[in-house]
């Protein structure tokens, strides 16, 4: 694979048109990355809505470009996305796409802006000027990164980011209050829904049991979160608890939920879209992952702040499946090593908020 020289300042075009709440999330190192490579970069994203709202206060992005995408409409998002740089005065010398956009569509939407250098994943390799295979032996995020070499750019592998306004701040502030003045006590979050088709889902006595322990035994406020659409399954947990908790259900952004994740003084999540979010924050957090799922793609293995509970590996996802190979126990026994390793402490919550809260002002033209 040939490197591609980015010495000079260039202008980076990413084609982020995924539609899961991961994938975008996994996109967001990859900005950081060539930002602290080279400090003249300009980067614009041209995306579908979810990825507008993960980006929409990212401090790495300069142009956020939410446009028709081309694999609903190959010639009218290609036309969107020329419109765009057109009005934000924007020729870039890279069209990239990432491991999240394979798409033959979008390798043609990307190919016919003219650039100068067409780059990254994609499934139809010709089309591009330097194509970079996906590896799976490395996560997605250390895959993103590999755009890095082909730019011939020297990139450290970053966490990911999902930043959030002083708005949003405020109104995590306030679900965490809950009515109050001042926070009143510890908070925990619980991610007990799936909102895609894949079972991740974890026994709903079990979800409870956790919830009583975080609430009645160690004092914690407990908060559910989830879609609006996911409200039922939250409560049919709710009714099995002896504690008192809260349901946040269909309340929040993506920011919102970004900025309460760092407020949180731990996380507890099935695999499933908020959990990303959960990691990109930082806090405390227990994964309960499916064992029928290879893990190194999407979980945080290596973060400190993260403990991943799995079964053994399975070769296909069972009929009915649970996550039953995990343990109540197991998941207290997960809490309570990451609370004596992360106490809760107002100042690493504060620590979070700085870091992800870093929103900016919109470069001329930019429709953030």
């Amino acid at each position: 694979m040939m490197g591609l020289s980015a010495a000079n300042p260039s202008d980076y075009l990413f084609m982020n048109f995924e539609t899961a709440l991961g994938v975008a999330i996994h996109s967001t190192p990859i900005f950081e990355s060539i930002k602290a490579a080279d400090s003249n970069a300009r980067i614009s994203v041209a995306c579908s809505p979810v990825v507008a709202e993960v980006l929409r206060h990212n401090p790495f992005v300069d142009i956020l470009a939410p446009c028709q995408s081309p694999l609903t409409n190959l010639y009218q998002g290609w036309l969107s996305i020329s419109d765009h740089l057109r009005r934000n005065l924007v020729r870039p010398k890279f069209g990239i796409s990432n491991a999240g956009n394979q798409r033959t569509r979008i390798a043609i939407a990307n190919r016919c802006l003219g650039l100068h250098s067409t780059i990254g994943f994609t499934l139809a390799p010709r089309l591009y000027n330097v194509s970079i295979p996906y590896d799976t032996s490395i996560s997605l995020i250390e895959n993103n990164h590999r755009i890095c070499g082909a730019l011939g750019l020297d990139c450290e592998v970053t966490e990911p980011l999902v930043s959030f306004s002083p708005d949003d701040l405020s109104s995590a502030e306030i679900l965490v209050r809950d009515g109050t003045e001042v926070r009143a006590r510890r908070t925990a979050i619980l991610v007990t829904q799936t909102s895609g088709g894949q079972r991740t889902k974890w026994i709903d006595r079990r979800f409870a049991e956790v919830a009583d322990y975080l609430s009645g035994s160690l004092g914690f406020r407990v908060m559910f979160t989830g879609m609006a659409n996911e409200a039922e399954g939250v409560d049919r947990i709710r009714r099995l608890m002896r504690s008192p908790s809260v349901q946040i259900c269909g309340l929040t952004s993506i920011p919102v939920l970004s900025a309460l994740m760092c407020l949180a003084d731990v996380v507890v999540s099935v695999d499933t879209g908020p959990m990303h979010l959960a990691r990109a924050s930082q806090a405390p957090l227990v994964v309960l992952a499916p064992a029928w799922q290879s893990p190194i793609e999407w979980l945080p293995l290596k973060a400190p702040n993260a403990i991943v509970l799995r079964g053994v590996d399975l070769p296909h996802m069972p009929e009915d499946y649970e996550l039953s190979e995990i343990t109540v126990e197991a998941v207290t026994d997960a809490i309570d090593v990451l609370l004596t390793k992360f106490p809760p402490d107002p100042s690493a919550a504060a620590f979070r908020v700085r870091r992800s809260g870093r929103s900016k002002c919109a470069a001329p033209g930019s429709q953030q």
